[in-house]
C-alpha cells in the first residue's frame, strides 16, 4: 500500500496538467474575443482624408535628385568645393612646420620656398599649394616669408592670414 500514494499523486498531477493545457487555448480564445470586441469596427473609424496644401506633389521628383552637381549647387545658392586629394603638408599644424629657405624664381619657374616637417624631413612647397589640417592656401611667397591663407568656419565668411617667418640659426 505504500507504493500506491506516489503513484496515486503522480495520477491525479498529470490529469490536472492535461486539464490545464486543453483549456488554456480556451482562455486565449476569450481574450482575443474580448480585445475585437473593444476595437471599433470599420463603420466607426473616421475616414482619412489626404491634404495636399504645403506638401510635395509625391509624384514629383524630389529637388536636387538627378540633377548634375553644378546645377544642384546653383539651384541651391551654394558652391560646392571641387574633390581633391589632400596634399601631405596639410596632415600637420602649421605651427609644427618650420621655414627653413626661400628660392626665388630659379629658371623662369616661380618662387619656392622650403619647409621642415616635425619628422624632420623637408619639403618643397610653391604658391598655390595646400598646406596645414584647416586647408590652407599658400598666397604668396616673399623674402623671409611665406603666407598662408585659411577658410575660417562659414558662420563667418571670412578667411585668417598666417605668415610663416624664416628662422635664424639662433632659431628666432
Amino acid at each position: 500500500m505504500s507504493n500506491f500514494y506516489p503513484y496515486f499523486l503522480r495520477y491525479r498531477l498529470n490529469i490536472l496538467l492535461c486539464l490545464a493545457i486543453l483549456l488554456l487555448p480556451c482562455s486565449f480564445a476569450k481574450a482575443e474575443a474580448n480585445k475585437a470586441a473593444n476595437e471599433p469596427t470599420l463603420e466607426e473609424k473616421a475616414p482619412y482624408i489626404y491634404e495636399a496644401q504645403g506638401k510635395r506633389d509625391p509624384f514629383q521628383i524630389p529637388m536636387g535628385i538627378g540633377m548634375r552637381p553644378e546645377e544642384e549647387s546653383t539651384l541651391l545658392g551654394v558652391e560646392k568645393k571641387p574633390v581633391r586629394v589632400p596634399e601631405y603638408l596639410e596632415q600637420f599644424q602649421l605651427d609644427s612646420l618650420k621655414l627653413v629657405a626661400i628660392l626665388f624664381h630659379i629658371e623662369g619657374q616661380q618662387s619656392a620656398a622650403m619647409v621642415r616637417d616635425p619628422e624632420g624631413k623637408g619639403h618643397l612647397i610653391h604658391v598655390g599649394q595646400y598646406i596645414g589640417v584647416n586647408e590652407g592656401q599658400i598666397s604668396q611667397i616673399s623674402d623671409g616669408e611665406v603666407t598662408i591663407i585659411e577658410p575660417t568656419p562659414k558662420l563667418t565668411n571670412k578667411a585668417r592670414t598666417i605668415t610663416l617667418r624664416l628662422h635664424n640659426k639662433d632659431g628666432k
